[in-house]
C-alpha cells in the first residue's frame, strides 16, 4: 500500500536539526537572513542538497511525495515542523516559504505535483522509514 509518510520532511531537514542548540551553528548562520529567498536557497544548497542528492532514488521519491503533499496542503504547519527542528535561524515570516525553496533546490525545475498513487494514500509519520530507506542498498 502507498502511503504519505511526514516524517520524510524532518529527514530533509537533517543537517540543521538542532543547530539552534550548537553554539558554532548559530554562529554560522547568524548573519543568515530568512526572509532573503538568496541566503535560505544558498544554506539549503549547502548543508541539504548534497546529502540529499546521496540518497536511494528510494528515499528521495518518498521525501519528494511528502513535501509536494504538505505544500499541496493549505492549512498544513511549517511553523511547527520548523520550529520543531531547532534550526539555528528563524524562519522566513511565512514558514512555508522555506519549504518552498527547499523544494526548488532539491528538485529544481520539477513542479509541484503528486503522483496520482499519492493523492489519495493514507498519512503516516513512521520515524523509522526514512532511517532504513535513507541507508545505501
Amino acid at each position: 500500500m502507498t502511503t504519505v509518510n511526514l516524517q520524510f520532511i524532518d529527514a530533509l531537514l537533517g543537517p540543521l536539526v538542532g543547530s539552534a542548540d550548537d553554539d558554532a551553528q548559530r554562529d554560522r548562520y547568524r548573519n543568515v537572513n530568512a526572509d532573503n529567498e538568496y541566503h535560505v536557497k544558498a544554506v539549503i544548497a549547502e548543508t541539504i542538497k548534497p546529502r540529499f542528492d546521496n540518497r536511494p532514488w528510494r528515499y528521495r521519491t518518498a521525501a519528494r511525495n511528502a513535501l509536494a503533499y504538505a505544500l499541496l496542503q493549505p492549512d498544513f504547519d511549517f511553523a511547527t515542523v520548523y520550529t520543531n527542528n531547532r534550526i539555528a535561524f528563524p524562519p522566513p515570516h511565512t514558514a512555508r516559504l522555506f519549504f518552498v525553496w527547499l523544494w526548488e533546490i532539491l528538485f529544481l525545475e520539477e513542479p509541484l505535483r503528486l503522483d496520482p498513487e499519492y493523492r489519495q494514500a493514507p498519512i503516516t509519520r513512521d520515524f523509522n522509514e526514512p532511517l532504513q530507506w535513507g541507508r545505501h542498498m
